[in-house]
């Protein structure tokens, strides 16, 4: 089944003028941006990519709460000063906090004790197995 996605001109429009006029604040869309993810089913489990580009290991936290998975990340990004001496003034700022809480709910046949989770080059891939009882069985025809 196919699904049209509609855009409201009034809105994009609105968007620019926004962009113009109100140039000392960050966008509207910033606060709110989650990363891109890609969420793909096997006979064996689930995978979720997730696109989290600039954050680090250390800067990123799973959890796991009644079948509820939690990605969240927060940074802080500072001004870069040559020395002591040189202050620095932020004509525009959008890159002062990073922050996302993004949440999934587990399918009922996904083990919640075997999540696997691997960061590198700014992709966070989450590996989650199927339970032995959801997973399909070959069942063999005997002929008597």
């Amino acid at each position: 089944m196919n699904y049209m996605v509609t855009r409201n001109r009034v809105n994009d429009v609105d968007r620019l003028f926004d962009s113009f006029f109100n140039w000392n604040e960050a966008p509207k869309t910033a606060a709110s941006r989650v990363p891109a993810v890609d969420i793909t089913e096997s006979e064996k489990g689930y995978e979720i990519v997730a696109e989290l580009p600039g954050f680090s290991e250390e800067e990123l936290d799973l959890q796991v709460k009644d079948n509820l998975l939690t990605i969240t990340a927060e940074k802080m990004e500072k001004a870069e000063k040559k020395d002591e001496a040189d202050e620095v003034r932020y004509l525009k700022r959008e890159r002062s906090v990073k922050s996302f809480k993004r949440s999934f709910y587990l399918p009922k046949d996904a083990t919640n004790e075997s999540i696997e989770a691997v960061f590198k080059n700014g992709l966070l891939s989450l590996s989650i197995a199927k339970k032995e009882e959801a997973k399909p069985m070959a069942i063999k025809v005997k002929t008597k």
